[in-house]
């Protein structure tokens, strides 16, 4: 029987069987296998190449849970230390890892729920992961947006507080790790939600609704879409509550009151409606009373930087633009007009579903008399001293 000598293997021999030394730099993300583990350390065989630890602050709460023959992900904090592990961070890793994962449903557009642990006058801070991100005012759904008069910041700031402690369910729509920038948006999912819902929908399709909420700049309504039974939220403007004008919405409505309404447009998810569409417009019907180049005499009820609004009756009102104003230059009209002054002016413009009515004071003054007062200037000559006419008159003499 032949015995086969064993060759020594050498250091060079074990390199080149191995294959050349890996390099763990910082930040790496490794995959490490659980050897062996105490209370506050946890020792690693790192990818079959060195050995590596995790210790202290850089464990998670997950770190008991591990046993040996675990495999787990780590970042790589420090290449060696003085005893040749590999120093490394579950905590690290499991940050790159959320972010990682947040970015992944930011561009799937997953929904997420998020905990309320914070409100600023701006909007919410919520929490996913251990990370926080911000859920502004603007990007709250429909039901929970601070309705408050005035855009009142310590009131809406009343409102907001209420959420904090709360889940909410929304979208990640900005991520930016290396900034720390994570945004959510509850509206998101709201128009996710009613897209299917808002399909249904048609323009001039007329609803009953409800009044929600009551703001400076209209009505928020609620009503129920007939096919799927589900309620959707949308805005009446002030500009569509009714044919006069309406000051104070606050004096006619609250939440409650039961509206008909029309809607006018459907766009971004948003659903607009008006009131005033479904009764008869007053306006086309007085404007039949005037005519292009009528003298009629009106009101001023509201000076602007560009001219004047002007009552010719109940529910028609015009406007005398700033150039209509006089012959000469005007450089700001309230110098010239003042509210509750009355006028005669001339009807320039009509136009009736643009419920526009021009009108001209300057028309009217051009065929008023002038009085132009000419101030005659007096002439007055020098008068000669007696030193000029001395001087003068040896001149002569000579």
């Amino acid at each position: 029987m032949v015995k086969t000598k064993i060759k020594k293997e050498t250091m060079e021999d074990l390199l080149e069987r191995k294959g050349p030394i890996q390099v763990f730099r910082a930040g790496d993300t490794v995959e490490g296998i659980v050897t062996n583990k105490t209370k506050n350390k946890i020792w690693f065989d790192v990818e079959g190449k060195a050995q590596g630890i995790v210790a202290g602050r850089e464990l998670t709460d997950l770190a008991a849970d591990l046993q040996p023959g675990d495999k787990v992900l780590a970042s790589v904090v420090l290449p060696e230390n003085d005893d040749g592990s590999v120093v490394l961070s579950l905590r690290r890793a499991d940050r790159e890892k959320i972010w990682e994962n947040l970015q992944k449903a930011s561009v799937s557009g997953e929904k997420v729920k998020v905990k309320i642990i914070e409100a600023n006058k701006g909007g919410l801070m919520g929490e996913i992961s251990g990370t926080r991100g911000f859920l502004p005012v603007s990007q709250l759904a429909s039901e929970n947006y601070p309705r408050v008069e005035g855009g009142d910041k310590k009131k809406i700031l009343e409102k907001l507080l209420k959420f904090v402690g709360q889940y909410l369910e929304v979208k990640i729509i900005a991520v930016d790790k290396e900034t720390n920038k994570l945004v959510f948006s509850e509206r998101a999912v709201e128009e996710e939600a009613q897209q299917g819902i808002i399909a249904n929908l048609k323009i001039n399709q007329n609803v009953d609704a409800e009044v929600t909420g009551v703001v400076d700049f209209g009505l928020f309504v609620k009503f129920k879409e007939s096919k799927s039974g589900k309620y959707l939220e949308g805005l009446i403007h002030i500009s569509e509550v009714s044919w006069d004008r309406v000051e104070n919405l606050k004096e006619k409505y609250i939440p409650g009151d039961q509206v008909k309404a029309k809607i006018i447009d459907i766009s971004d998810g948003r659903v607009s409606l008006s009131i005033k569409r479904l009764l008869p417009d007053p306006w086309l019907q007085a404007v039949k009373k005037y005519k292009l180049d009528q003298v009629i005499e009106g009101e001023i009820t509201r000076v602007t930087p560009f001219g004047a609004f002007v009552r010719l009756d109940k529910n028609i009102e015009g406007l005398v633009h700033i150039s209509e104003i006089s012959d000469e230059h005007v450089f700001d009209p309230r110098e010239v007009l003042s509210v509750g002054e009355k006028k005669k002016f001339k009807i320039i413009t009509i136009e009736p579903m643009e419920h526009r009515l021009g009108l001209s004071l300057k028309a009217i003054e051009e065929n008023q008399p002038k009085k132009i007062e000419i101030k005659k200037k007096k002439i007055v000559k020098p008068k000669r001293t007696e030193k000029k006419e001395s001087k003068k008159s040896k001149k002569v003499k000579k």
